[in-house]
């Protein structure tokens, strides 16, 4: 092994959920200018009605249901939704869909912000969304809000190319709205292009007098690296307080961030302060971040009830070493930006490390690979996970396929330790061992201390394990750099190994070996291990 677990920067750049949930979670109230109209969409469904009531046919409750979804009129299409649903020939998967999409809407709007969307990872089921999105849009293609909707949906897949364009054809219809820039500039954020998603929010005039626009512009500037343009009009809005607290939540931490980076803690503190009065759950977990970077900022136990809060809940939660809660967060910060690889990275590794649940350390990077398929740490954890379970010739296709040109050292270190791990297991102990001596190595500065002990602890497994090698001596290594750490995710498995080798140096550390059905001694032991 080892794996990588490291708390990156991080900057406010804006979340990215279906427009029903951005409406729900109040992000679209303000001075964001509303979508282009559809002329003749309410004639167009009255009519759409009209023959449903008359045939009752699957093609008429095809119709109304996809013009219900795109104008918002889910409770005139409750009837067709179900047909749709319960007829057992001649509906086909994506009607199905078309009518799960349209009730689950309308019980999305008596819900608790807090509730999830279920969101299908599965790539056949989002197909048959992006089928119901396309279907829709085919009648109503000045629909930015749906454009933008369809965009998410081949993000999810993996497909970056149909969502740009999908993503063009909203910024077409409207370069103004709030919601569409928004999901334009996380999007070209994810695809590695952020001077592009900061290009089109210095263009849109709507930028300059809309605080969600502005905080956007900001965060944006910082990951491309470029200054950002209106920070003047930023702190203007912020100093007039014409806007409501929630309204500059985002904008409030997007400023506090560049006076943290700059060393102005106490320009930043009253700025996050600021930021948490009626907060986002962005704002949260920046604040939350900058907490955990030593600004000396404290999160209250009711700004975490936030809706949505999830991904400070995961921090929070594991700083407590509270890791089955850790856990739970994380499953719902990734299946509410399901995109991102941050919460499939951390998943993963907590599960791996701290809870020897290599079932789940899989789970969470499969669905992290779905929509990020070349990400090296993703495709390195779930190499580790199989090689775990024992599935070699699986684990080695999945390491094979990360590229080798990584430019990151700390992934480069990660990287050479799983080799290392895959080369024990498959009977070639001295070549696992240069291998994981390579990654300690490389993984040199003190800042470097929780990769290399990582490392040094996965090499001493392997020793043990293998009888070949020092694993006393290796043990003695890492001795000599625990000194440097703090990750209480690290001491633990020092911890285990310990107790593996000489026995439990503290008394809390209770060490019962885990059943496992599968019988092989290899896993029987790893599993003893942690």
């Amino acid at each position: 092994m080892s794996l990588d677990l490291r708390d990156k920067e991080r900057r406010v750049i804006p979340r990215w959920r279906t427009s029903l949930t951005a409406i729900r979670l109040g992000e679209l109230i303000g001075t964001g200018q509303p979508p282009t109209p559809i002329l003749g969409a309410d004639d167009s469904f009255h009519a759409k009605v009209l023959r449903w009531k008359n045939e009752r046919s699957i093609e008429a409750a095809a119709e109304l249901v996809s013009a219900a979804i795109v104008l918002g009129r889910e409770s005139d299409a409750v009837e067709a939704a179900r047909e749709l649903l319960e007829k057992e020939v001649d509906t086909t998967p994506s009607l199905k869909e078309a009518g799960a999409i349209l009730l689950e809407r309308l019980s999305q709007s008596h819900r608790d912000p807090e509730v999830l969307e279920p969101i299908e990872v599965d790539q056949t089921k989002i197909g048959h969304r992006v089928a119901v999105y396309r279907r829709a849009l085919s009648e109503y293609p000045r629909n930015p809000l749906l454009w933008t909707d369809l965009a998410r949906e081949y993000v999810l897949l993996g497909q970056n190319e149909p969502a740009l364009r999908a993503i063009r054809c909203a910024l077409a219809l409207t370069n103004e709205n709030r919601f569409v820039l928004r999901s334009a500039a996380r999007l070209h954020v994810h695809v590695g292009a952020p001077l592009e998603a900061h290009r089109l929010l210095v263009r849109s005039q709507a930028t300059t007098r809309d605080p969600w626009l502005l905080a956007a512009e900001i965060a944006v500037a910082e990951v491309a690296n470029v200054t950002p343009r209106f920070t003047k009009n930023a702190r203007s809005m912020i100093a007039g307080g014409s806007q409501s607290p929630a309204q500059v939540s985002e904008l409030s931490a997007a400023l506090g961030t560049l006076e943290f980076l700059s060393g102005s803690n106490r320009a930043a503190k009253k700025l996050f302060r600021a930021g948490l009065d009626q907060p986002t759950e962005n704002t949260v977990a920046q604040v939350s971040w900058a907490g955990r970077r030593g600004l000396g900022i404290q999160i209250e136990e009711n700004i975490l009830r936030t809706p949505r809060s999830f991904e400070a809940r995961t921090w929070g939660a594991a700083a407590a070493e509270r890791w089955d809660e850790s856990l739970q967060n994380c499953d719902l910060w990734l299946t509410d930006e399901p995109f991102s690889n941050r919460p499939a990275e951390f998943g993963s590794y907590i599960s791996a490390i701290v809870g020897a649940d290599f079932e789940g350390c899989e789970r969470f990077a499969r669905r992290g690979l779905v929509a990020n398929p070349t990400a090296p740490i993703l495709m390195n954890n779930l190499a580790y996970a199989l090689a775990c379970q024992g599935k070699m010739k699986e684990a080695r296709v999945a390491l094979d396929r990360i590229p080798r040109s990584v430019d990151d050292p700390v992934t480069k270190s990660t990287l050479l330790a799983t080799s290392g791990l895959l080369a024990f297991r498959e009977g070639r102990p001295q070549e696992g061992n240069a291998l994981y001596e390579r990654a300690i190595e490389s993984a040199n500065g003190p800042d470097r201390a929780r990769i290399r002990v990582l490392a040094l602890t996965h090499l001493a497994f392997e020793e043990w394990l293998s009888k070949t090698g020092k694993p006393l001596e290796t043990l003695a290594r890492i001795d000599a750099e625990t000194p440097k750490i703090k990750a209480p995710d690290v001491l633990q498995l020092v911890e285990r190994l310990r107790s593996l080798l000489v026995g439990p140096s503290r008394p809390d550390v209770r060490w019962i070996p885990k059943t496992s059905g599968d019988a092989q001694t290899t896993r029987k032991k790893w599993k003893l291990f942690f």
